[in-house]
C-alpha cells in the first residue's frame, strides 16, 4: 500500500511538474490576438475587416527615409543616395563630364560649381581638382564649409590642390582664403570644426607654398591643439616639403616629451614624436 502510494504521489508530481514546464514554454499570446471575449463579441470577425476585400490596415510607423540631422537637414550620405535615386539634370550633366574629359566638359564641370544640386557640386569640384583646372581656385574661394557642410570638405581639399598646380597670385589667395577659414573654424567651434580645421591643415600642406608652411608653423606652437591636431600640422609641413620649416620642427621637438598618463593620449604622443622625426628626416635632406 505504501509503496502504491508512493509511486502514485510520484505521478502527480511529475504530471504537475509537466503542466508547469508546458505552461512556462507555452508562448505569451500577441497583445493584438483575439481573446475568447473578444472572439464571441465578435463571432464573425467583422471587427478587424468588415469584408474580406476591405484593405489591411497601414502600417503605423513611419517610412524608411534618409536619416535626418536634428537641425533638419538631412546628412552628407542621404543627400548621396537621394541623389543616386533622384539624379536631376545637372547630376547627370556631370557625370557624363567625367566619363568624356574634354575642354567642352570642363566648362560643364565649372557650370556645376553654380548649381544647387548639391550632389553634382561635389562631383565637379572633386573632378576639376583632378583634372587640375586651376580656373577652379576663383569660385572655390566663395565656399565656406560652415555654410555648406556637404560641399565645404571637398572645396577645401581641392583648393589646396589647385594652389599648388596654379602658384603665384591664385595659389596665394588659396593659402588666406585656407588661413581665413581656419580662424573662423576655431572661432565657430561648431560641431564639426574640428574636423574641418584637420582638413586645412592638409590642403595647406597640399599647397607646397611658402605661405600654407607659415601658417602651420605658427599653429603648432597654438595652445588650443591638442595632440591629434599637433600630428595632423607635422604630417601637413612635412608634405608642404619647405626646408625652411626644419627648424621650427627641431625647436618643437627639442621641448616635446612623452609623459601622459593615460594609454590613449600616449599613444597619440607616440605618434607625435615618430611623425617630428620623419618629418625632420624629410626636410633635412
Amino acid at each position: 500500500m505504501r509503496r502504491t502510494v508512493g509511486v502514485l504521489v510520484g505521478a502527480g508530481v511529475a504530471i504537475a511538474l509537466g503542466v508547469r514546464i508546458y505552461q512556462a514554454d507555452k508562448p505569451a499570446p500577441r497583445a493584438d490576438a483575439p481573446t475568447a471575449s473578444s472572439a464571441e463579441a465578435d463571432p464573425g470577425g467583422q471587427h478587424e475587416r468588415s469584408s474580406p476585400d476591405a484593405p489591411l490596415a497601414q502600417p503605423t510607423t513611419r517610412p524608411h527615409t534618409p536619416r535626418e540631422r536634428s537641425n533638419g537637414a538631412l546628412s552628407p550620405r542621404a543627400v548621396v543616395n537621394a541623389g543616386k535615386e533622384a539624379s536631376s539634370d545637372t547630376l547627370v550633366a556631370v557625370r557624363r563630364a567625367i566619363a568624356e574629359k574634354t575642354d567642352a566638359t570642363t566648362q560643364t564641370l565649372m557650370r556645376a560649381l553654380d548649381s544647387d544640386d548639391s550632389v553634382a557640386k561635389l562631383e565637379a569640384i572633386d573632378e576639376l581638382a583632378r583634372r587640375r583646372h586651376v580656373a577652379a581656385i576663383q569660385p572655390l574661394l566663395k565656399v565656406d564649409p560652415a555654410d555648406d557642410p556637404f560641399v565645404g570638405p571637398t572645396a577645401l581639399l581641392a583648393l589646396g590642390r589647385l594652389a599648388h598646380e596654379a602658384g603665384g597670385g591664385p595659389g596665394e589667395a588659396a593659402v588666406a582664403r585656407l588661413s581665413k577659414l581656419l580662424e573662423a573654424e576655431k572661432a565657430r567651434q561648431g560641431s564639426d570644426s574640428p574636423g574641418n580645421i584637420l582638413l586645412i591643415f592638409e590642403a595647406l600642406g597640399h599647397t607646397k607654398i611658402p605661405s600654407g608652411a607659415r601658417v602651420l608653423e605658427r599653429e603648432l606652437v597654438a595652445p588650443e591643439h591638442g595632440t591629434a591636431a599637433k600630428v595632423a600640422i607635422v604630417d601637413a609641413l612635412e608634405a608642404c616639403g619647405q626646408r625652411s620649416s626644419a627648424g621650427d620642427l627641431a625647436a618643437y621637438r627639442e621641448t616635446f616629451q612623452i609623459s601622459a598618463a593615460d594609454a590613449f593620449e600616449r599613444e597619440l604622443e607616440k605618434d607625435l614624436a615618430a611623425a617630428l622625426d620623419r618629418a625632420l628626416a624629410a626636410l633635412s635632406q
